[in-house]
């Protein structure tokens, strides 16, 4: 399992704990009720972060770098090669 898909359940783990507490807490919800809302809720907002949010390129640090300039020079070769 690669760090970003770990970071990612990670983050819906967070997800999920926070809406139990919010259902709990605020809405004042049964346990089982408090359980079931979020576990339809979490799915739901992600599906709408994803749907809202814009993609963005994934992008390497180090993926056309040369000294600190920024860029390779034309004909160069990058950092390793």
């Amino acid at each position: 399992m690669n760090t970003e898909r770990l970071k990612n359940a990670a983050l819906i783990l967070c997800l999920f704990i926070v809406l139990v507490v919010i259902f709990s807490s605020y809405f004042r919800a049964s346990e089982v009720g408090t359980f079931f809302g979020a576990l339809a809720g979490t799915p739901l907002l992600v599906h709408v972060f994803n749907r809202l949010a814009p993609k963005r390129p994934h992008l390497r640090f180090f993926d056309g770098l040369r000294e600190g300039t920024g860029h390779n020079p034309p004909g160069g070769k990058g950092i390793g090669d």
